[in-house]
């Protein structure tokens, strides 16, 4: 600890964890896991596990993943129906657990994301088996119109219920009913000819204008004309030469002045004074 002063300050204002250091001192309780889990959820506790991981004493684990697992436990104890909670065990030691295990490691902890919808799809089959138990049914007696009726009433986070008829499926348990799918008819389908960051070909207007600086008139002129004659909008986008009067030093033809602005005389043009 780099500050030894804070950490004895903090030990003084924090029973818990005074009395854990002293139990773990005396052989009063192991030095685990499951024996900090069993002083409770509390903060200090939370605090002296990290220590105890950092220096060495306790084996690291994945922190969302405890969180999970005694989450579910106390969800669990909850249900009255033992045939509910059987069945709930089941799934969530062989679907839900085995899922978040194989998405934690030590190099990638568990994320936010698989954390959040493994607590809505056993909390949706919690409540999904009630409402089959109200209608007078257990899972194996699940129709498809049983499915329907749930699938068409209530919130849309009934759909995480599908997890775990899947599960029940794979399981024997419900047999002869069709699961919705997701539907993937409102996407955009992917162009195979397009590389990510380029432009979309076969457009008039894709095509970038060249530097007016690095292009010659007659280039831009054929240019500007090629395209106006490919598209009609790009006619509309590009406005019209003025036209040069007539008389003017630019309409008659064998003078070697090009530029109308500066005024010639003769047959030279006046350089202006720099």
């Amino acid at each position: 600890m780099r500050r030894p002063q804070s950490g004895v300050a903090w030990l003084r204002r924090s029973a818990i964890a005074g009395e854990a250091l002293r139990d773990l001192a005396w052989d009063r309780i192991p030095c685990s896991h499951a024996a900090l889990d069993a002083l409770g959820a509390d903060r200090a506790v939370e605090y002296l596990r990290l220590l105890l991981v950092r220096y060495g004493v306790l084996p690291p684990r994945d922190r969302r993943l405890a969180d999970f697992q005694r989450w579910a436990a106390a969800k669990l104890d909850a249900i009255g129906n033992e045939g509910h909670r059987q069945l709930l065990e089941r799934f969530l030691r062989w679907r839900l657990l085995r899922h978040l295990r194989s998405c934690s490691g030590t190099a990638a902890p568990l994320g936010h994301g698989p954390y959040q919808r493994a607590k809505q799809r056993l909390t949706v089959a919690i409540a999904f088996l009630a409402w089959l138990d109200g209608r007078g049914r257990h899972l194996g007696e699940c129709t498809q119109h049983d499915l329907d009726q749930w699938f068409a009433t209530g919130p849309t986070t009934r759909r995480h219920v599908i997890t775990f008829l899947s599960w029940a499926g794979q399981q024997r348990i419900i047999r002869d009913v069709e699961l919705p799918v997701t539907s993937t008819a409102g996407r955009r389908p992917a162009r195979p000819d397009l590389k990510p960051g380029s432009r979309r070909s076969g457009g008039c207007c894709s095509t970038r204008p060249s530097h007016p600086a690095t292009a010659s008139p007659a280039a831009s002129s054929r240019s500007t004309a090629s395209r106006s004659a490919r598209s009609p909008c790009c006619a509309r986008q590009t406005p019209p030469a003025p036209a040069t009067p007539p008389g003017s030093s630019s309409a008659r033809t064998g003078s070697t002045c090009a530029n109308p602005l500066p005024p010639c005389s003769g047959s030279t043009c006046a350089t202006a004074p720099t």
